[in-house]
């Protein structure tokens, strides 16, 4: 029975910041999984990741944060070395983007993938 921070759990389940477990340990709905030691409150991660999953709504983009794929990040990282040769940054400004900025960089991802894809 692995014991673990409030930190320390949201990590091992792969969410970016702790707030969503703080957010269920507050409203009580993981209050199974709380183990108390002394003025210490540590939760229970067996089962807690299966327990999360049947309680809350699930999402299109997933309920729990998880690293995208390496081939996914390479095939980015490449997508933007295109896109790199394209636009200037100094030229092209800093964020924030308006309409015509973003569709620009859209017109331009689309672009570089299909040149890649057309390479393979």
């Amino acid at each position: 029975m692995p014991l673990m921070t409030l930190t320390e759990s949201a990590r091992e389940l792969g969410y970016a910041t702790r707030s969503q477990l703080k957010r269920l340990k507050d409203s009580g709905r993981i209050y199974d999984f709380i183990v108390r030691e002394g003025r210490k409150e540590l939760i229970q991660t067996d089962g807690l990741h299966d327990h999360i999953a049947r309680i809350i709504r699930p999402r299109v983009d997933g309920n729990v944060c998880q690293s995208a794929p390496k081939a996914a990040v390479d095939e980015w990282t490449e997508i933007a070395a295109v896109v790199d040769q394209w636009i200037d940054p100094s030229t092209f400004g800093a964020p924030p983007f308006s309409g015509d900025r973003l569709a620009t960089l859209y017109g331009c991802i689309n672009d570089a993938v299909r040149q890649i894809h057309d390479r393979v």
